[in-house]
């Protein structure tokens, strides 16, 4: 009965161990921050071009957090253009490289994008989306039925 009782405690001990250690694992391995920025709650109308409009989204940040360098924002949108559009382009200004958030988008069609920008530098101000495109076009955000 005592063995029993010691291979037990045993047992327990080891799957007590690797418990702590799994979770700690765990919380080292789960990578960068990405904040969320959801444009329709930003916009309902904008005309883009070739000039970037530079959108405030620095609600979307926690209070007191500021993005850095290797992190991301990921942003999302629901929207429509007036004309057709090779490709609509967005950055987060000085602190990432500047990226295709859509291709061929075709006029009145309703779209969803999303796209994660990861920031080459840490941010030392407001958090700024910004948009722009190859002609001009005016984008008005959607919303879908959910069904």
């Amino acid at each position: 009965m005592k063995k029993i009782f010691n291979v037990f405690i045993l047992a327990l001990a080891m799957s007590l161990a690797f418990t702590g250690c799994a979770s700690k694992k765990a919380k080292e391995s789960k990578g960068p921050n990405v904040y969320t920025v959801d444009l329709a709650s930003l916009v309902s109308v904008i005309s883009l071009s070739e000039e970037a409009q530079a959108i405030d989204a620095s609600v979307f940040l926690p209070e007191g957090t500021t993005p850095l360098a290797g992190e991301g924002v990921k942003v999302r949108w629901s929207f429509t253009s007036d004309t057709n559009i090779d490709k609509l382009y967005i950055s987060c200004g000085d602190n990432s490289d500047d990226y295709v958030f859509a291709e061929e988008i075709v006029a009145n069609e309703p779209r969803y994008e999303y796209f994660t920008i990861p920031l080459d530098l840490d941010l030392a101000g407001p958090l700024y989306v910004k948009l722009w495109t190859d002609s001009p076009a005016k984008f008005r955000t959607i919303s879908f039925d959910a069904k």
